[in-house]
């Protein structure tokens, strides 16, 4: 059974025993169409699609980013999206859940990051001393257990993919041309903000090439070219390249690469 579903008697639990992977899939499938016809804003669409639904835990619906994706989470976080997010979520599901965003993309990953917060809670508890345990002006103090709950049944196996980095713009530009007129669903949203995803992770790949490793400003030529790749890919799904260069350069940021720009 889903993690943790019904474990508190006074909510409904419509999701029952049985269920798997699949119907995690399917709930957040619906949540993103929900959410996509509220909130026109790419950037949480991409963060959408990219998250991985992995656990009902504790009125938690629990999602995952992988690491080299986790910087759109900030998406996710805006009060007005996440309001919009969780509704979507309630209306889906049966009853309220709070959204929970966790860097990962598998189970295990969320797991690892319970057993740190038990651990965390733990030790704070530990720290009180004992004539404060007890009651008192704050009522009845009890110690926190440090015990994880139940381990989820479901543990998808996640793999990144080897990326293959492009040696030279021209190969670069030939790429993202060639990954528009194949891409998924290109003429979709969440279709198209696969693809900035994408292209923005070879885009930064094939940077790495032409930096200077100790830090100091681009030449000229570096500029104009990977202008030249934003502004093409721009065109192609007409959108703004400034977007796509803030999409790159939170990317960057969120992986501890330097944003490559003067």
């Amino acid at each position: 059974m889903m993690d943790t579903i019904g474990q508190s008697e006074s909510v409904p639990t419509p999701i029952g025993e049985g269920d798997d992977q699949a119907l995690l899939n399917d709930l957040w499938q619906s949540v993103f169409e929900d959410v996509r016809r509220e909130v026109e804003i790419p950037t949480v669409w991409l963060a959408m699609q990219e998250a991985k639904p992995l656990a009902i835990h504790d009125n938690k619906f629990v999602v995952g980013l992988p690491k080299g994706s986790f910087y759109l989470s900030i998406n996710l976080q805006v009060t007005q999206t996440r309001i919009a997010i969780e509704e979507a979520i309630e209306r889906a599901a049966g009853y309220p859940l709070e959204l929970h965003v966790v860097e990962g993309a598998t189970v295990t990953d969320w797991e690892s990051e319970r057993n740190r917060h038990a651990t965390v809670t733990a030790r704070s508890v530990q720290t009180i001393p004992k004539s404060a345990l007890g009651r008192g002006s704050l009522g009845v103090v009890e110690p926190v257990s440090a015990s994880p709950s139940p381990s989820p049944v479901f543990k998808p196996v996640v793999q990144e993919p080897t990326r293959e980095v492009m040696p030279n713009w021209d190969k670069l530009n030939e790429r993202i041309n060639h990954g528009y007129k194949t891409a998924l669903n290109i003429k979709y949203p969440h279709g198209q903000a696969r693809y900035i995803l994408e292209c923005v992770q070879a885009i930064s790949d094939t940077m790495e090439l032409f930096l200077s490793p100790d830090g100091k400003p681009t030449d000229p030529a570096f500029d104009r070219q990977l202008a030249r790749t934003i502004e093409r890919m721009g065109q192609m799904i007409n959108l703004d390249p400034l977007f796509i260069s803030l999409e790159l350069l939170r990317y960057r940021a969120a992986n501890g690469k330097d944003v490559g720009l003067t």
